[in-house]
């Protein structure tokens, strides 16, 4: 067990740990989405795939990167080595479209795996059938380049046969070449930051605070759920395209949980 102290300063270290890896991203990338607009997320896992830091940017990023990192995991499982890193933008493996494209680490020391960290951006380009977004796509295959996850970095050396794929299929492969490494140097920055951290704490002390922190975190959220009067709250709106489509949504609130 570890002492609260010890797990609030880790914690917030690795608060400002993810915070640092998203500022690398911002200064390193080359696309105005990336650098002012700052349509990125970084988040930082733990040694099981459990988000310990989520993004302080674009909130919809870190939940996406939970789910394509765990998608990571299952595709590529025990093939995953240290130094290495995983790029995706499948919808069908968590991104929320095919512009957001991820680039995730894993983070070992002394050979242990200890934690992961990945940041997403949204590309401008991503060789649709028209630049930029494509509202009358009809199918997938139409909205451009779906990259499952594959290696992008294999024990530290960039695929450059991936790299000249990808950027074979972009319109903006100049930029575009840029910001992607601009995300593997973020992860880069991230990672020497957390084995800073565990050579000052050690592997136990690190990996003991994890479940802490994830705890607090849940203890925080029902608090805040079961402020608000358990009920079915519905809402409805509709969206005028081609034809007219109903959006329903429904949830219950029941004491601390959300059904």
């Amino acid at each position: 067990m570890v002492d609260p102290v010890t797990v609030e300063i880790i914690q917030n270290r690795l608060v400002e740990i993810a915070r640092e890896g998203g500022i690398t991203l911002i200064r390193t990338a080359a696309s105005p989405i990336v650098v002012h607009s700052k349509d990125l997320g970084f988040n930082i896992a733990d040694h099981r795939g459990c988000t310990l830091v989520y993004s302080s940017w674009m909130p919809r990023h870190g939940t996406t990167l939970r789910y394509m990192l765990h998608s990571s995991i299952r595709d590529l499982g025990h093939n995953i080595e240290p130094d290495d890193m995983i790029v995706t933008n499948d919808p069908y493996s968590g991104a929320l479209h095919v512009f957001d494209i991820a680039v995730i680490a894993p983070v070992h020391y002394r050979g242990e795996l200890i934690a992961w960290t990945g940041c997403a951006t949204h590309h401008p380009d991503i060789g649709a059938k028209t630049p930029g977004l494509f509202y009358d796509a009809t199918d997938c295959w139409q909205e451009g380049l779906i990259i499952p996850p594959l290696k992008l970095v294999e024990r530290g050396q960039v695929r450059e046969d991936l790299m000249r794929f990808f950027l074979r299929n972009v319109r903006l492969p100049e930029s575009q070449a840029i910001d992607l490494r601009a995300q593997i140097a973020a992860n880069n920055v991230a990672k020497a930051r957390l084995i800073e951290l565990v050579e000052r704490h050690g592997i136990e002390t690190l990996k003991g605070c994890y479940d802490s922190i994830i705890d607090f975190s849940e203890k925080k959220t029902r608090e805040r759920i079961g402020q608000l009067p358990d009920g079915l709250y519905e809402s409805e709106d509709f969206i005028d395209y081609d034809k007219l489509y109903r959006v329903a949504c429904r949830l219950e609130v029941r004491g601390e949980e959300l059904l």
